[in-house]
């Protein structure tokens, strides 16, 4: 974070990870998002970073992914209130569909 306030907690990380997020800032914006996904290693970068739309029709579910080496899911895209199997094979198309509207936004802004 270049020894700046952290937007969170108002405290300066040196450039590491809020404590209290786990997310890394500059300028104020968050640019890197830790985790704990086994397997996969480093933060990711989000200012630079391309999402992916990954959908399985096999479970009507459609998963938002950070395209890295590998894709990792982070969001599900849920339409329907109900965790029913009909339910959620009748607006499998309309889920696809905005998964693939919000990626397609997110990485041209993204650059």
């Amino acid at each position: 974070m270049n020894n700046q306030t952290c937007p969170c907690c108002k405290q300066s990380h040196e450039g590491t990870a809020c404590h209290t997020t786990g997310l890394s800032a500059v300028n104020g914006l968050v640019s890197q998002i830790n985790h704990r996904i086994e397997f996969v290693e480093g933060p990711f970068d989000i200012g630079k970073g391309k999402l992916a739309c990954v959908p399985y029709r096999k479970y009507n579910e459609v998963l938002i992914c950070f395209k890295e080496s590998m894709d990792v899911p982070f969001a599900k895209i849920k339409l329907h209130s109900r965790d029913r199997y009909t339910d959620a094979k009748a607006v499998f198309d309309d889920a696809v569909r905005l998964g693939q509207e919000i990626v397609k936004r997110w990485n041209s802004y993204s650059g």
